[in-house]
C-alpha cells in the first residue's frame, strides 16, 4: 500500500515539476529559518545560566540621548530584531552611580562594577604579553557571579586592591604549560603597563573559563 502511495506521489511530482520545485524550495527555506531562529534563541537564553543567583542578576543599561556614531557594532543574521534597542540603549554605564543607586533603592543588595580595558601590556618577569581583555572589578565580583575557582576563597580573593585573579589558561601561558601551573602562579607578582607600571599579586585563586 505504501509502495502505491509513493508511486502516485512521485508521478504527481514529475507531472507538476515546477510547482513541486517551488514547494520544496519554500519548505526548505522555512525549515532552515525556523532552525536558525531556534538556535539563536537557545544561544541568547544560555547567557549566565551557570550563575546560582541568575534569577536575581540584572544588567544596568543607559539610554542614549544622542544617536550613536559607532559603526563597528557586532551584527548577526537576526540583528534586525534588536536594531532599535541597540540605538536607544548602551552598555556603558557611569561607575559612580553604584553607591547612589544602593542608597536610593534599598532592594538592591549588591552592585558589581567592572570595566573592560582592551589591549593591555602585562609584564611577567622579563617577558611582555599583550592581552586583549583586562577586567577591573569590585571585590564582590566572585560573590555575585558563580565562576568556578580552582584555588582559594571567592569571599576574599579580591580583598586587596593589589590582588589580581588570572585564568587557568593565562597561568599556563605565564608560568609553564603543566597541570599545576595555576598553583605555581599563586603569590607571584605581575605588572600592568599603562602610563605607569602597576604591580599586582596573583591572589589565592585562578578561575576556569567556561568552554
Amino acid at each position: 500500500m505504501f509502495k502505491n502511495y509513493f508511486k502516485i506521489a512521485w508521478r504527481n511530482i514529475l507531472k507538476n515539476r515546477t510547482f513541486s520545485i517551488i514547494n520544496a524550495v519554500g519548505l526548505s527555506f522555512s525549515v532552515a529559518f525556523c532552525l536558525l531562529l531556534y538556535f539563536y534563541i537557545r544561544y541568547e537564553q544560555s547567557y549566565d545560566t551557570f550563575n546560582t543567583k541568575k534569577d536575581h542578576l540584572f544588567r544596568l543599561e543607559m539610554s542614549a540621548l544622542y544617536p550613536s556614531q559607532d559603526t563597528t557594532k557586532k551584527k548577526s543574521i537576526f540583528s534586525f530584531l534588536t536594531k532599535n534597542d541597540n540605538v536607544q540603549t548602551q552598555l556603558t554605564f557611569p561607575l559612580v552611580v553604584a553607591a547612589n543607586m544602593q542608597n536610593a533603592f534599598p532592594e538592591i543588595k549588591s552592585i558589581t562594577r567592572f570595566k573592560d580595558e582592551r589591549d593591555q601590556i602585562i609584564k611577567v618577569d622579563n617577558q611582555a604579553y599583550k592581552e586583549h581583555h583586562v577586567l577591573f572589578a569590585d571585590n564582590n565580583f566572585f560573590k555575585n557571579f558563580s565562576f568556578h575557582l580552582l584555588e582559594g576563597n571567592a569571599g576574599n580573593v579580591l580583598a586587596s586592591r593589589g590582588n589580581i585573579v588570572i585564568s587557568a589558561s593565562l597561568a599556563k601561558k605565564y608560568f609553564g604549560n603543566n597541570q599545576d601551573s595555576y598553583r605555581n602562579a599563586i603569590g607571584k607578582t605581575i605588572q600592568l603597563i599603562t602610563d605607569t607600571a602597576q604591580m599586582y599579586e596573583i591572589g589565592t585563586a585562578s578561575w576556569r573559563e567556561r568552554g
